[in-house]
């Protein structure tokens, strides 16, 4: 699972008079049991928020196979909120011939290019923008920014996974 960036997030957060502001939002990934909550890095005062996250788990197909996503808002102080959620149906993805196809003509063998022999690519999927609900809304609570590589084991060895992470954070001084 690749997300790359949260658009218009629901302000949760609250100035002195009581008007929304802002948000602190981070991740949390379940599928099954494999549960992924990136609350540690949450990002403070934003509702545009850059994750380039990378999510790598196992799967059974047919099996348990609704991906959900929650984007939550972190409180130093009492439980974190639920900003909005999406789910994704990895089923119905494996088993559709046309989301099997699709980035297949991107796809690169290890070796295939001898300018770069170590370049390859699995079938590049589309980046797609998921809105973001609450349970007892039908309103928008953002977009989330995402794709999903589904594939079985010995093609997830030989095809390594992109690397969509920020660069390191730098000092600089402007003029």
């Amino acid at each position: 699972l690749y997300v790359l960036r949260g658009i218009s997030l629901a302000k949760m957060d609250k100035d002195i008079f009581g008007n929304a502001t802002s948000s602190d939002p981070y991740l949390k990934i379940t599928l099954g049991k494999f549960k992924f909550d990136d609350r540690k890095n949450a990002i403070d005062d934003m509702t545009d928020v850059d994750f380039y996250k990378m999510i790598e788990m196992d799967c059974e197909l047919p099996g348990t196979s609704q991906l959900k996503i929650d984007v939550m808002d972190k409180y130093t102080i009492g439980s974190d909120d639920l900003i909005g959620s999406t789910t994704i149906d990895l089923e119905d993805r494996w088993f559709d011939a046309r989301w099997q196809q699709l980035g297949f003509e991107n796809k690169r063998d290890p070796g295939e290019d001898p300018t770069n022999p170590t370049a390859c690519r699995w079938y590049t999927k589309p980046v797609e923008r998921r809105v973001l609900y609450q349970p007892s809304s039908t309103m928008s609570q953002g977009v989330l920014e995402t794709w999903v590589d589904i594939m079985k084991p010995e093609f997830a060895s030989t095809f390594p996974p992109d690397d969509v992470s920020l660069p390191p954070t730098q000092m600089f001084e402007v003029r």
